[in-house]
């Protein structure tokens, strides 16, 4: 009975941590420890710059990726741009 107990406190805890409170204990188990935030997000944005650059450029369009970390919903996010691509002009003035 007490194993089912604390079972189930368990398993509730546990469903309710957050990516910072795990970095926050990584950073107090050791201080020179990278963020899992930063690193993930670095990671992504990273990954994605890579992949651009392999596309033909011969397309009508440009895809642009970002990737964020959102605190409120505990949970990264991957944002494409899609942008219609123009030799002439510069993104910001097309």
């Amino acid at each position: 009975m007490r194993f089912l107990i604390i079972l189930i406190l368990s398993s509730q805890i546990l469903s309710n941590i957050k990516l910072e409170d795990i970095d926050f204990f990584n950073s107090i188990s050791d201080p020179n420890s990278e963020s899992i935030i930063l690193n993930g997000t670095s990671y992504c944005n990273n990954f994605f710059s890579k992949k651009t650059g392999a596309v033909p450029n011969n397309k009508k369009f440009k895809n642009i990726f970002l990737c964020k970390f959102s605190k409120k919903r505990n949970r990264f996010y991957i944002y494409m741009l899609s942008v219609q691509k123009n030799e002439n002009n510069s993104l910001k003035e097309f």
